[in-house]
């Protein structure tokens, strides 16, 4: 189970970029959805079928990734060049497959530590600043110079090499997840978790009433869109329709 995440999550973080090359991987291979299968033990259907989960790249992944929307990511993925300048592969490799990390497509993460991404690579290597701050503007220039649009601006590299957290996860937080008082809320933690859970958490019906529409964009299948609309519908206490279903 755990390799199986593994490779969907190295496939999403290790994307093939250079200061030296402007190669961009957009979309990752169809993977295994067995690891969505442990959704079943607590009395939510696995929420996309084999064929619609992971074969269209990045459709659903902004359900699983706190800062992803869709295609376009700046916090869930860890680019090559800000990597190699400071270690060599087989090490980044070691820890980013070490047991201790969680993957957030097996279990809902809510901070910048508890799983792979830019912000808890560069806090775990204690990445310099400066240095960390200069690669990443020359890849911008490197972008520029082949007609790519910027990934990051001059604000969004400041912020990141700040290592201010809670300023990182307000700032990059996706339209599709909710932040609230430290904490960022995916799709998915609301999929698994319970009322009692979410009112824990300060969140309210209105947070969640303007996240309906864009929860209507995923593939999901039948019977985990009935799921998730009856729960939806019971906290929020009106009738919520997911209208965009896989069947």
């Amino acid at each position: 189970m755990k390799k199986i995440t593994l490779l969907v999550l190295l496939a999403i973080y290790l994307f093939s970029i250079s200061a030296c090359s402007t190669r961009e991987v957009d979309k990752f291979d169809n993977q295994s959805n067995a690891h969505l299968n442990q959704l079943e033990n607590i009395e939510m259907p696995t929420p996309f079928s084999d064929l619609n989960g992971f074969g269209g790249g990045f459709e659903n992944s902004s359900f699983f990734l706190p800062f992803s929307n869709g295609t376009e990511t700046k916090i869930d993925i860890i680019p090559w060049h800000i990597i190699t300048p400071f270690m060599e592969a087989d090490v980044f490799m070691e820890w980013a497959e070490n047991n201790e990390n969680k993957s957030a497509f097996d279990e809902p993460q809510t901070d910048l530590m508890g799983y792979v991404n830019i912000y808890s690579y560069i806090e775990t290597f204690n990445i310099p600043a400066d240095k960390l701050r200069e690669i990443m503007i020359q890849n911008e220039e490197v972008r520029r110079e082949a007609g790519l649009a910027d990934r990051y601006t001059r604000d969004e590299i400041n912020l990141i090499v700040s290592r201010d957290e809670f300023a990182i996860m307000n700032h990059f937080v996706s339209d599709f997840s909710i932040y609230h008082d430290g904490k960022v809320f995916t799709p998915h933690w609301f999929y698994v978790n319970t009322h009692e859970d979410y009112e824990a958490a300060g969140i309210t019906p209105e947070m969640l009433e303007e996240k309906l529409d864009l929860y209507a964009e995923f593939s999901f299948t039948a019977e985990a869109a009935e799921a998730f609309e009856a729960k939806l519908s019971e906290f929020m206490e009106t009738d919520v329709v997911l209208d965009r279903v896989s069947q």
